[in-house]
C-alpha cells in the first residue's frame, strides 16, 4: 500500500509540472489517466480538448477546465462531499441545477437519480452551455435536460459577463452577451413540475436574485444547497444572510458550515424541509 502511494504521489508531481507547458498537453494527458485512474480505481482516459480537459470514463464523459483538479464518475471535482453535505439525491429523484458550469455535477447527479430520474440543468453563459450541451449530447444523457437561461427575478433578457474563467461570469460585471433570464416560478409552472427532490444553485452572487422567483418553487421543493459569495468580498455577493432569512420564512431547517477550512463553504446554506 505505502509503494502504490508513494507512486501514485510521483505521478501527481510529474504531472502538474508537464501542466505548467500547454504544449505538453499530449504527456500530461497520458500521466493524468493514470493519477486519475489510480486514484478512483476506475479506468480514465483524459485529453486536452479545444482548451478543456476532456475524462472519459465508462460511467461517461465530463470536462473540466482547471487540469490540477482530479475529478472521478462518481464525485466529480471532490465536492459531492460540500454538495450533497445534507442531502444525497436518490433514485427516481428529480434534481435541479442551477449554473451548471462545464457538466461535472450533472455528472454525479445523473447517475444518482437513475434512468427514470429527471435532472435539468441551467447555465447562462452562452460559450460555457454550448460546451454543456455537447458534453449531454456526447454521453446521450436521455435523464438530462440543459437548459440555456440565466435564473433571476424577472422572466426577460439579461446581460452577462464573459470571462476566460467560465466559473466567474455573472450578470453583475458588464458583459456583451445578453441571454434570456427566466424565474423558476415560470418554468416549473410552464414544465408542468409539480415537485423537486433536490436543488443546488451556485451562479456567482446571483442567488438573492433567483429566490426572488422562487415562491412557487419553495412550496415544491425538499432540499436546497445554495452557494452564496460573501467569501468574494464584493457587496452584491454578500446574500448568505438574505439567502437564509429567505429558506426560514419558507418553512425550511437551514444548516450551514461556518468553521469548514476552505472559506466559500463556509457560505454554503443548507436547506430542508422541516
Amino acid at each position: 500500500m505505502n509503494r502504490l502511494r508513494l507512486a501514485n504521489e510521483a505521478l501527481i508531481r510529474e504531472a502538474k509540472r508537464l501542466l505548467c507547458d500547454q504544449r505538453r498537453a499530449f504527456p500530461a494527458g497520458l500521466v493524468l489517466s493514470a493519477v486519475v485512474s489510480v486514484t478512483s480505481r476506475k479506468p480514465c482516459r483524459v485529453r486536452h480538448r479545444d482548451g478543456y480537459w476532456e475524462y472519459r470514463w465508462r460511467a461517461g464523459t465530463s470536462f473540466i477546465h482547471d487540469p490540477k483538479v482530479f475529478v472521478t464518475p462518481v464525485d466529480p471535482t471532490g465536492a459531492g462531499e460540500i454538495y450533497f453535505w445534507e442531502y444525497e439525491p436518490r433514485a427516481d429523484d428529480v434534481v435541479v441545477d442551477i449554473g451548471a458550469g462545464l457538466g461535472a455535477e450533472l455528472l454525479a447527479l445523473r447517475m444518482r437519480v437513475g434512468p427514470h430520474g429527471r435532472v435539468f440543468g441551467f447555465e447562462a453563459h452562452p460559450a460555457t452551455f454550448a460546451r454543456l450541451s455537447q458534453l449531454c449530447e456526447m454521453n446521450r444523457w436521455s435523464n438530462v435536460e440543459a437548459i440555456h437561461a440565466a435564473v433571476v427575478d424577472q422572466t426577460k433578457p439579461v446581460a452577462i459577463s464573459d470571462s476566460e474563467d467560465y466559473q466567474v461570469n455573472n450578470v453583475f460585471s458588464s458583459g456583451d452577451n445578453t441571454v434570456d433570464g427566466i424565474t423558476l416560478d415560470d418554468f416549473v409552472a410552464n414544465q408542468r413540475i409539480s415537485h423537486i427532490d433536490y436543488l443546488y444553485m451556485n451562479i456567482e452572487g446571483a442567488e438573492r436574485l433567483a429566490i426572488q422567483g422562487m415562491d412557487r418553487v419553495a412550496q415544491i421543493t425538499d432540499h436546497m444547497c445554495i452557494s452564496c459569495h460573501d467569501f468574494l468580498g464584493t457587496e452584491w455577493g454578500r446574500t448568505n444572510e438574505d439567502v437564509r432569512a429567505w429558506l426560514t420564512a419558507k418553512g425550511f431547517r437551514v444548516l450551514g458550515r461556518p468553521d469548514h477550512p476552505k472559506p466559500p463553504v463556509r457560505f454554503f446554506v443548507y436547506g430542508s424541509k422541516l
